[in-house]
């Protein structure tokens, strides 16, 4: 898998966290959540091409693949598509759907030889004209909420709210109107691939430890929360993933 990744547009960067492209084989992978929503652009070796958009997910996402693909994406920061998409965004969780499904405020007129990086480009300029001609802004409190919860910092809701100078009722309010989700359940759909990087760094993991560092009461929550996301046991996703 050659995977690569770059900084968006320094007008973009408020909403954008970047752009990716990955080559992969014919095979099956689990996506896990990431805290992001994605619009990308797919290209097999016959030539044909698709694009999706793909909503911020709360659970893992299987993907498989018949046959070898190019994948080239734009992807957004939590809060991002809802602010330059529109609300839409914030309905289409654990959806995907082709561009063509999506009311998009401006028209992408895709030619069939694109390559991704053509569309990449295409998409950009696209978006920056949107924020030009509707002066759109991210809203702070959002932007640094969403950065606390993906610090890896043990931060209760409450304790978010504080360090911000708002109640948890507005932060979680704002929050869901901006993300379609709310902080809690933002933060909780970030702890499967937090669990993912520290049981690949255990061999023989520490259950109760590995718990206790993602923020869970015990053992038990943390392993029904994990199995909800993924669909498996921690120790059986290590044994099928590590």
């Amino acid at each position: 898998m050659k995977y690569g990744q770059r900084a968006p547009h320094p007008y973009l960067q408020d909403f954008v966290d970047c752009y990716w492209s990955v080559e992969q084989k014919k095979g099956e992978s689990l996506i896990l959540p990431d805290g992001c929503s994605d619009i990308i652009f797919k290209r097999w070796a016959d030539g044909s091409s698709a694009v999706h958009y793909v909503g911020l997910q709360t659970r893992a996402r299987p993907n498989v693949r018949d046959e070898a693909c190019q994948y080239f994406g734009l992807r957004f920061k939590g809060y991002g598509a809802a602010t330059l998409l529109g609300g839409q965004a914030t309905e289409l969780i654990d959806q995907a759907v082709t561009l063509k499904e999506l009311s998009l405020p401006f028209t992408l007129d895709m030619k069939e030889e694109w390559s991704g990086l053509q569309f990449l480009m295409s998409l950009e300029q696209s978006l920056i004209e949107t924020r030009l001609k509707t002066n759109v802004k991210f809203q702070p409190i959002v932007s640094s909420a969403t950065n606390l919860l993906k610090s890896g910092q043990i931060l209760t809701v409450a304790q978010i709210a504080k360090r911000l100078g708002v109640t948890r009722q507005y932060l979680t309010r704002v929050f869901k109107s901006k993300v379609g989700l709310s902080p809690l359940q933002y933060a909780q759909s970030l702890s499967a691939a937090r669990a993912s990087h520290l049981l690949n760094q255990n061999k023989k993991p520490d259950w109760a430890a590995i718990a206790l560092e993602l923020g869970f009461y015990d053992q038990s929550h943390f392993i029904s929360s994990f199995k909800k996301i993924t669909g498996s046991t921690p120790e059986t996703y290590r044994r099928l993933n590590t």
